[in-house]
């Protein structure tokens, strides 16, 4: 038996059955204390107890919801009444809101028979009349679809928040609820930073994380905080605005089929690093410290900050020759190139294939055990690793543009012309290079063909990069999210995180990424680990591993 789709659906469905049983309902009933209103779907009451029932349909219900549902009770509700949730049986709890809802004295109806068991489900007199229809919907309460078959509920709503004169309650969009693209497990995790220089910034980002509502105003955001990281400690306000140029560039690439999102990716990957080297902070920086005997700042912060935030950053320009292809194929019926890139000009321009020697000759130092590498200083270049970055450069690969891209831009900065000689010796070499050379070897197109393994002691910012890439996969796609970061914890000399999938095609995809991924990597005394399930298979793989 179907039952109705929408939360009109759903509470016109629930009044004609207690109608006939002689209960009324209140649709909508505004409820005002001194600091909030609530509009709750649907009130009654019934012999003396009074009845709140909020409607959640959709995929997920986050934390900041129910939050929100436990503040409303305590608000208005009194000793003795009820407040129910009602949710369709293919929504699941987002993260920790599972165990808040749990915690929150609100009663759970699930309107599917859906065998998952997230919440011992309430039957009673309501859940014993509805909970075997079945619903389904993409449709948020409060939210309203602006389809023409809704035109009526626009205008109500419309009215009544013209009435009651305020608009924090009621939200009207042509879209489906936002849903935040950094993953809780991440987020829960900055309040607690305490070692890394941006730490305050960072917990800034995450109270106002809390009160964004739209992609739009999350990109904003971030990009916000972006130029805040790079230009505020750092002075790197002129290179901090390339990252407004991304943002404006990355729409177009959707156009291309399976294009995952790599502007916010970028940042997220930023923060797991952090909280990471947060955690370790002691430990990694006497690691990064033995690389360099000249360096007089707390590099390893400002390092990762410029190669987990960049590492990206020329992806586009990877992709160019499909979207000029699907550009000219869609456009005109051209199948073949009309117009490509010149890499081998792009090697010979500027100073690229020296930054290119530099990085590798940094590459070799490191792997060395030498501790005294300075930028332009002679040195013997490994021609294997030149010629293949070179050869990577030619065929366009990001991760290399990418690097000399970075090394470019800071040296482009103002206030540097007259302190080049002071900045080559100081953070050009100890933070600037090596955050180029992790950005370098952070595509399998590199680490996969280098002639040893990317090793935690010897290869730090690298190591990092490779990892949380990896590890970080919540919030790429536009269309249907397939993944979940369900932990994210460390302790000891132990980094575990755990993804969930709910689509076996990408769950497959990540196994043999992972398993090509952990062949070239080792961390010696630290142990790494990245879970992926899906159903009932686990796979784990750990750093450490032979």
């Amino acid at each position: 038996m179907s039952g109705p789709s929408t939360e009109e659906g759903i509470i016109n469905f629930i009044e004609n059955i207690f109608q006939s049983l002689n209960i009324t309902f209140e649709r909508y009933k505004l409820f005002i204390s001194d600091s909030k209103k609530w509009i709750v779907d649907l009130f009654f009451s019934l012999e003396g107890v009074n009845y709140f029932i909020e409607i959640k349909l959709g995929k997920y219900v986050h934390p900041n919801y129910v939050e929100e549902l436990i503040l409303l009770k305590e608000l208005f509700g009194k000793e003795g009444d009820v407040f129910y949730l009602i949710m369709s049986g293919n929504s699941r709890f987002y993260y920790r809101g599972r165990d808040l809802f749990e915690k929150s004295g609100w009663r759970l109806i699930k309107l599917d028979d859906t065998t998952e068991n997230i919440l011992t489900i309430s039957y009673d007199e309501i859940g014993n009349i509805i909970n075997n229809y079945r619903i389904y919907s993409e449709v948020y309460p409060k939210t309203i679809n602006l389809e023409e078959s809704y035109i009526d509920e626009k205008n109500f709503y419309m009215k009544l928040q013209e009435s009651i004169g305020f608009d924090d309650t009621i939200r009207i969009t042509e879209k489906l609820k936002y849903v935040p693209r950094i993953s809780r497990e991440i987020l829960d995790l900055i309040p607690g930073l305490k070692n890394i220089d941006y730490k305050d910034i960072l917990n800034e980002f995450y109270k106002e994380y809390e009160k964004i509502t739209s992609y739009d105003d999350e990109n904003k955001l971030i990009i916000k905080f972006l130029k805040n990281l790079w230009s505020g400690k750092y002075g790197k306000e002129d290179s901090s605005k390339s990252f407004e140029l991304y943002e404006k560039f990355e729409p177009i690439l959707k156009y291309i089929e399976g294009y995952r999102d790599h502007f916010v990716h970028q940042f997220q990957v930023y923060l797991i690093g952090a909280i990471i080297i947060d955690k370790h902070y002691a430990d990694f920086n006497s690691i990064y410290r033995n690389y360099f005997q000249n360096m007089k700042y707390n590099s390893l912060d400002f390092s990762w900050l410029l190669c987990s935030t960049f590492h990206d950053f020329c992806y586009p320009i990877q992709l160019y020759d499909q979207f000029n292809s699907k550009f000219f194929n869609e456009f005109l019926n051209i199948n073949k190139k009309i117009i490509e890139i010149n890499y081998e000009k792009i090697l010979l321009e500027k100073n690229n294939l020296k930054y290119i020697d530099q990085i590798i000759s940094l590459y070799d130092s490191i792997n060395n055990s030498e501790s005294n590498w300075i930028y332009d200083q002679k040195t013997k270049i490994n021609d294997y690793v030149r010629d293949l970055f070179i050869n990577n450069l030619i065929k366009g690969n990001h991760a290399i543009l990418s690097s000399l891209t970075l090394i470019e831009k800071i040296l482009e900065e103002k206030q540097l012309q007259e302190h080049y000689s002071e900045y080559k010796i100081g953070r050009l070499s100890t933070d600037v290079i090596p955050a180029s050379l992790a950005i370098s070897l952070h595509d399998k197109n590199i680490f996969s063909m280098l002639p040893e393994k990317i090793t935690l002691k010897k290869n730090l910012l690298s190591f990092l990069l490779i990892f949380c890439d990896t590890a970080q996969e919540c919030g790429r796609l536009d269309t249907e999210e397939h993944v979940e970061i369900y932990k994210f914890e460390i302790y000891d000399h132990i980094i575990d995180i755990g993804l969930i999938y709910d689509d076996e095609k990408y769950f497959n995809y990540k196994n043999e990424e992972i398993k090509s991924v952990f062949k070239h990597i080792k961390s010696n005394n630290f142990i790494f680990k990245l879970t992926i399930k899906y159903g009932n298979t686990t796979i784990i793989k750990q750093s450490n591993e032979k």
